[in-house]
């Protein structure tokens, strides 16, 4: 069959398809429209009766508009293509790139909120079918380029999603369909359209296979990349389980191929990238010399041993290259453009010596902390004609890294202002050494870098003063500036000196320490005294009448006190104290009235013989002890016994130290004694802390705080740290650090001895990674998070109000008629007014609130740790503040309302979808209501009927778990290979219902919802290791398994124990195994996170953060985090070839995980356009369904060579 044949058959059978599925789908949607009647709040079943109508009686009309519409686009294609070719076989030409251009459906502009809606809701729809049926369109998209001569994408495509539903939205419109009811219709034309799409395509591919097409090489002409497969697919999901529909899901779903169809989908020997090692420690080229490595803050270590050492993957990153293509990517806007050679062996001795003599002649040095180092520089040479120098491009670049360093650490850093001043005096000289030397940046034994973070380390105390310390170090200081320029040894002189200062200090430092943990154990020692003391003192006297004279002995003069001395100096069994004890003894035989007549005479003659010398020896002890004000009571004790006064007597039933803080004391202790919850994981952890180990303590604003744990109390479970110069920071008692743990507030770290420049080094890349990163969650116009970055806050404020069982609420905020405004003021107005109201909404946000722009004057808040009934006030308040605002727009005052939707969480059934319509309807009411004013969501029949299928579900994990789930995997492979390596596989869940292996989405979204999540982990973890003992041979022919965990997991105290159960009684080797927790549980369970995994790795494990770049976190967060791999999330994956703002986000993060010493894995990668940009970009790994489908993790033996 010739080729415009095979255009024609493929063209006519496409149309018949399409024009049976839109007939089919369109009676099915009525259908299912009119079952959704009764659920459909009153004031809108007419507009729905209107739809039903209207598709039941237009079937075959939509039928005939879309195929039209379809056989126009092939038409137009198949034009073209014999305008250039002219037969069959005439030479490809691209078209040109304007030709390709197509109105789309992603092309719409936002210009108001109901144009915005009705893009949405086709966009959606259109997005789900391009995940549903991403590799099979994509074939379709490959033949139909190669035989039309032209590069299709997704979008002009003749027989894409986008293509069918452009003609479907201007049919609705024509028809007049209701605006209410559209995008449950687009929701169910994508659903019911999913097979019989399906279907035209395998059958338009199984009739390219028979003519024996070579399409594949004319599309992805590079060698050794992956054949084009679709991007955002959830099929081809790595890691969790419908990731991009619920953060919930730990496990993927992707449902298996046929038998039949596996020739479609197996790609091995064309990629050239089977069986590669996760675990590779290797070289990439261009990044490492052979037997070294680079750590985390650039150091050049020889061996292997550096990768053991520092506990993490070593990177062959070269620090400047690095912050080179940083700078390079800001300065371009995020495009991958590579620096000039900063390794280059240019001599830079002209530029250095122009320096020197702009230093001498002062060209406003003093003021150069105030500007940048090239704009000094260029001054400097432009004013001074006798200084002659050209700049070459790589010295421009030098001088941008060193003027973004010392930025960095003045404003970010937060440097205090000797140190300040030191730098900024510094500044030129130390670009002096960078020209010179570029492995400043790069080697922690630099003389130049010691001498920074020695002198950081010099200037950290917070005491003002500094007068002797830094008139010595200003000489210092001086010397480098003068001597540098005709001695590069200058620094080193330097630093032998700053080492004796440092000993010094250090030395103080540690005195310091001592002093206050010998304070605390002295009064740790009394108060354990003074416990003991009242403990015996009540078992003498609990019951009994006691003269009162004698409890004025112990209280008032001081014999208590002198008993807790002599108990701290000779202790509690020592004759000495017994002697002491025993007064209280005998003069309570002496004075009580229990006294047996008959032994009255025997004890009046004791007293008469012994109370002399009893008495001396109070007297003489309490004056020796320095105790005062006994005198009196001593007086009156003597009365008693020699004058036969009668004491006064009264029944004591339980002693106490009731004067001073001292009972409170002892209080305290008796609690720590009595304490029943020592058993919880972080109980323990606290306790087994040593002297000399560091936490991190965030204070109420959230800054953060490293202390040094100086002592501990063995009773009072008391824990006093001190900081980095050994003075007392913090006293804190066992169940409030317990508390400070849980809540995510202190965190276990190394030291704080961070040196100056690694401080630096890291917050320039922080400071790219986090502008970029707000680039792509931001909204441009209002500032606020984007519907993309705020749905992914709802989904990790969700995972937070499960793990922490918190509350939470999510407003939904419609700005009231605003098209008026448009129509009346212009879209300028219109614009500004949104950024005012945009701003008026954040002002009245809590603190740890998300705000966001969900459309074009939509608005949400997500309200963390917020009840109900907190937040229908804050939703009041919004609503009111709007209201009595007026803003100025020219001469006009432009006034506002809002009506808002309230929707609290409800942990059992919600997920970001639910809880986005449940707000979304509420706000829909509060506008029916007459707008202004907030309306709450109420519970409907079909909430209830989602929390009985996810309790069906939690019947079914309470049951034989064996019976229910089955393990798959999906191999990860590196993107450059340098011969042959093993394989590594990511374990994934699937549920077995009527012998199919289905995903498992509603199934994780109930263990998570309902606290199994742990039950299913648990599961998975324990038959992951009984098949690699039951597989031994097959599993050494990989490099290991990744098992995902999920936030339940890292929340449980006793999960941890489970793990290291398992491994003690498993032969496999737990290097074999790789965790993967998401971003989001990391995030919400920080400090449980870090401990287990340091646990972990301390056995042997490896582990990944997955989802990386889709939780709103922070750079500063992976540096608590000590994960061997960073997953990048898919969502900036799946369109990366097409996307500037993706590659520059992705490019920031890959820079950022090699700088940390971390390797990085891309998911959905199923393209060679994605993984071209990968490979340019340096990305490690490569994970999708372009590289390989998921399989039953028993059949994995017929894939691994």
């Amino acid at each position: 069959m010739g080729v415009n044949h095979l255009i024609e058959s493929i063209q006519l059978m496409s149309l018949n398809a399409i024009s049976d599925a839109i007939s089919q789908s369109t009676r099915s949607t009525a259908v299912d429209l009119y079952k959704s009647l009764e659920q459909t709040s009153d004031w809108l079943r007419a507009d729905y009766s209107v739809a039903i109508n209207l598709l039941e009686a237009n079937d075959e009309w939509f039928a005939a508009r879309i195929s039209s519409a379809v056989n126009d686009a092939f038409h137009s294609s198949v034009s073209e293509h014999f305008d250039k070719t002219g037969d069959d076989d005439g030479q490809q030409k691209k078209p040109d790139s304007d030709s390709l251009k197509k109105a789309s459906l992603s092309s719409l502009s936002l210009v108001s909120k109901d144009e915005f809606e009705d893009w949405l809701t086709a966009n959606v729809a259109v997005k789900y079918l391009e995940a549903e049926l991403g590799y099979e369109l994509n074939e379709v998209r490959l033949i139909l380029s190669f035989l039309h001569h032209k590069a299709y994408d997704l979008k002009d495509c003749p027989v894409s999603p986008n293509t069918i539903f452009r003609s479907l939205k201007q049919s609705i419109e024509t028809l007049e369909i209701p605006t209410s009811p559209q995008a449950l219709v687009y929701k169910l034309y994508s659903r019911h359209l999913v097979q019989p799409l399906r279907d035209m395509y395998k059958s338009l591919m199984l009739m390219a296979k028979k003519e024996e097409l070579n399409y594949k090489p004319l599309i992805a002409p590079v060698k050794n990349e992956m054949l084009n497969t679709p991007s955002s697919s959830p099929n081809s999901q790595s890691g969790h389980a419908g990731k991009a529909a619920s953060s919930f899901n730990q496990h993927n779903k992707v449902p298996e191929a046929d038998d039949n169809e596996q020739h479609f989908y197996e790609y091995d020997d064309d990629l050239g990238l089977s069986g590669a090692s996760l675990n590779d420690e290797g070289s990439r080229d261009g990044h490492i010399a052979v037997g070294s490595s680079i750590n985390m803050l650039g150091q050049e270590v020889q061996g292997s041993s550096a990768s053991q050492s520092t506990g993490r993957s070593t990177t062959s990153i070269h620090t400047l290259d690095t912050l080179s293509k940083l700078n390079a990517t800001v300065a371009g806007g995020g495009a991958l453009k590579q620096p000039s050679d900063t390794s280059s062996a240019d001599d830079s001795s002209y530029l250095v010596s122009a320096i020197s003599q702009l230093q001498q002649a002062h060209i406003q040095v003093d003021n150069l902390g105030k500007r940048k180092l090239r704009s000094w520089l260029e001054y400097g040479l432009n004013d001074s004609p006798d200084v002659h120098c050209t700049i070459a491009s790589n010295e421009l670049e030098l001088i941008d890294v060193t003027d973004r360093f010392f930025e960095v650490i003045i404003d970010k850093v937060g440097v205090s202002g000797l140190l300040k001043k030191w730098l900024e005096k510094l500044k030129v000289t130390i670009l002096k050494v960078v020209l010179r030397d570029k492995t400043f940046f790069s080697d922690v034994t630099h003389p130049a870098r010691q001498m920074l973070n020695k002198l950081a380390k010099l200037a950290s105390s917070d005491r003002e003063d500094h007068k002797r310390l830094e008139k010595v170090l200003d000489r210092f200081i001086d010397r480098v500036i003068v001597e540098y320029d005709d001695d590069e040894h200058a620094v080193e002189k330097i630093l032998r000196e700053l080492d004796q200062l440092l000993e010094r200090q250090a030395l103080a430092h540690k005195r310091n320490a001592e002093r206050i943990a010998r304070a605390y154990e002295g009064k740790q020692k009394v108060a354990d005294a003074r416990l003991r003391v009242v403990e015996d003192i009540s078992s003498l006297l609990s019951g009994n009448s006691v003269p009162v004279v004698l409890l004025e002995l112990l209280d008032k003069a001081g014999w208590r006190e002198y008993l807790a001395l002599v108990l701290v100096r000779d202790g509690h069994d020592s004759e000495q104290y017994d002697e002491v004890f025993k007064v209280i003894d005998l003069l309570l035989s002496w004075l009580g009235d229990d006294t047996d007549q008959s032994d009255k005479w025997a004890i009046e003659l004791e007293m008469e013989l012994e109370a002399p010398s009893l008495l001396e020896l109070i007297k003489k002890e309490l004056s020796i002890s320095g105790l005062i004000g006994y005198e009196s009571i001593l007086k009156h004790l003597e009365e008693c016994l020699f004058d036969e006064t009668p004491p006064l007597m009264v029944r004591v039933d339980h002693y106490e130290w009731p004067f001073d803080k001292t009972e409170k004391e002892i209080e305290e202790l008796s609690l720590g004694q009595k304490q029943d919850s020592l058993s919880s994981y972080w109980h323990k952890r606290i306790l087994a802390m040593k002297v000399g180990e560091w936490i991190e303590i965030k204070d109420d604003q959230g800054k953060p705080r490293c202390m040094r744990l100086a002592w501990s109390g063995r009773i009072s479970f008391r824990f006093v740290f001190v900081d980095s110069q050994g003075m007392k920071d913090e006293d804190i008692s066992l169940d409030d650090l317990v508390e400070l743990f849980k809540d995510n507030r202190a965190s276990f770290v190394e030291n704080d001895d961070v040196p100056l420049v690694d401080q630096g080094l890291h917050q320039m890349v922080q400071s790219v990674y986090e502008e970029l990163a707000s680039q792509s969650s931001c909204d441009v116009l209002t500032g606020l998070l984007n519907r993309q970055a705020f749905e992914r806050a709802l989904e990790q404020s969700i995972s937070g109000v499960i793990s922490n069982h918190t509350k939470a609420a999510l407003l939904y905020i419609d700005l009231d008629k605003f098209s008026l405004t448009n129509a009346s003021y212009g879209h300028n107005a219109g614009d500004a007014l949104l950024k005012h109201i945009a701003q008026l909404i954040k002002s009245e946000a809590v603190e740890d609130a998300f705000c966001g722009r969900l459309g074009g004057n939509e608005f949400g808040i997500i309200l963390n740790k917020c009840s109900l009934e907190t937040s229908r006030d804050i939703a009041k308040q919004v609503c009111e503040s709007i209201a009595n605002d007026s803003y100025s727009w020219e001469d006009h005052k432009i006034t506002s309302t809002v009506s808002i939707g309230l929707a609290g969480f409800d942990i059992e059934a919600d997920s970001s979808d639910t809880l986005m319509r449940k707000a979304g309807l509420a706000c829909e009411s509060a506008k029916s209501q007459g707008r202004n004013r907030v309306v709450e969501y109420q519970e409907k029949d079909d909430d209830q009927i989602k929390r009985q299928d996810m309790l069906k579900w939690v019947n079914y994990l309470d049951g034989d778990m064996d019976e229910l789930l089955t393990l798959r995997c999906q191999e990860i492979r590196p993107i450059d290979i340098d011969g042959v390596e093993k394989p590594h596989y990511e374990i994934l869940l699937g549920v077995k219902q009527n012998g199919q292996v289905l995903p498992p989405g509603l199934l994780i979204e109930a263990a998570e919802h309902f606290n199994r999540m742990a039950k299913v982990d648990r599961w998975v973890i324990h038959n992951v290791l009984l098949w690699i003992e039951a597989n031994q041979k097959l599993a050494a022919k990989s490099s290991g398994f990744s098992i995902n965990l999920s936030g339940n997991s890292l929340n449980d105290d006793h999960f941890l124990e489970f793990l290291l159960g398992q491994f003690a009684v498993s032969s496999v080797p737990p290097e074999m195994i790789c965790f993967e927790i998401t971003e989001t549980a990391a995030i919400t369970n920080l400090s449980d996170a870090t401990e287990f995994i340091r646990v972990l790795k301390r056995a042997g494990c490896k582990f990944a953060l997955d989802d990386f770049g889709s939780g709103l976190s922070s750079y500063a967060y992976i540096q608590k985090l000590p994960v061997d791999y960073i997953k990048i999330d898919g969502i900036f994956i799946r369109n990366i070839a097409n996307s500037p703002q993706d590659q520059a986000l992705v490019k920031s993060i890959n820079e950022l995980a090699h700088f940390m010493g971390m390797k990085t894995v891309a998911e959905f990668v199923e393209s060679h356009d994605i993984l071209a940009v990968l490979r340019e970009i340096g990305v490690d790994h490569s994970q999708g369904f372009g590289i390989k489908k998921p399989t039953l993790l028993e059949e994995l033996g017929s894939y691994i060579r």
